[in-house]
């Protein structure tokens, strides 16, 4: 596993942070008051001059924006959260992907390409 450090992680959660700000179109002062919190803790979190951010005010910009915790946290993981719905769907085509043959399957995946 590839170990990162404290600067570098900072600095991914700031770039995120300011990508959900600025990606909404919202001011420092407009998305702090989401939080309840002055813009100037907004500025100093796109900077990464903190050291860590309350998982309460993650929770409530993932919540807010349908974004993954984890995203938020720097974590190489999708940023938009999958509904329960999606959740189950995903699953149900899992189960049955296991069935195929490698050449049914690589079929499917030329099937899919196409139609997107």
């Amino acid at each position: 596993m590839e170990t990162i450090d404290v600067t570098e992680y900072r600095n991914i959660i700031a770039k995120r942070i300011n990508e959900l700000r600025t990606e909404h179109d919202m001011s420092m002062e407009e998305f702090g008051k989401i939080l309840n919190v002055t813009k100037t803790t907004i500025s100093r979190w796109e900077s990464g001059s903190v050291d860590r951010i309350r998982t309460t005010y993650i929770s409530t910009l993932s919540k807010r924006f349908n974004v993954s915790p984890g995203w938020l946290l720097g974590l190489d993981v999708p940023k938009t959260k999958t509904t329960d719905s999606q959740q189950q769907l995903i699953e149900s085509i899992n189960s049955k992907l296991v069935w195929l043959s490698e050449s049914k399957l690589e079929k499917l995946i030329k099937f899919i390409d196409e139609y997107l």
